[in-house]
């Protein structure tokens, strides 16, 4: 396995070479560089040109194209402009008072009122709740998901892990 390319130091970057390789790239020229010159331009985290070994001038020079990360690093060494502060479109609002929240029904004040006592109930406890009160006539199939739901939402984790094996067919 390859070894991870590290960082060139930035001062090894020839930048007045790697700018003619950039405007040449950009004018769809080719340039030609040795192992040398462009050794560090490729080294670079991440690299800064891309070599086709298979186009060689009568040099042995291998013809190479800038990558974008190198327009990058060009522009990351150019003097930067302080741009103007933008005035904020949002006025600042201090010592507000929130109204009120509003209580829907449940216990906690918040959400949509209960329809069954999940909240009431003890550990071990039960409620009826007949067929006929559900939609399509099953309180079992009805009532599965917000069972599960309200298992989660009031149990207490005890620090047990249960191992659960799925069915093994054929």
């Amino acid at each position: 396995m390859a070894k991870p390319k590290t960082e060139v130091v930035k001062s090894e970057i020839n930048k007045e070479l790697l700018a003619h390789v950039v405007a040449a790239t950009d004018a769809n020229q080719i340039v030609y560089l040795s192992a040398d010159d462009g050794g560090a331009l490729v080294a670079h985290v991440p690299p800064l040109i891309e070599v086709n070994t298979s186009m060689l001038d009568e040099n042995g020079k291998a013809a190479v194209r800038a990558t974008q990360a190198a327009k990058m690093f060009l522009n990351g060494h150019q003097e930067h402009t302080q741009v103007a502060a933008t005035e904020s479109k949002y006025a600042l609002i201090t010592d507000a008072i929130l109204p009120p929240a509003k209580k829907r029904g449940n216990q906690s004040g918040s959400g949509a009122p209960t329809k069954y006592p999940f909240a009431e109930m003890p550990v071990g406890g039960s409620f009826f709740s007949a067929n006929s009160e559900h939609a399509k006539g099953d309180a079992v199939k009805a009532l599965g998901s917000t069972v599960s739901s309200q298992n989660n939402k009031y149990s207490e984790p005890t620090g047990e892990i249960k191992t659960v094996n799925g069915a093994v067919r054929d």
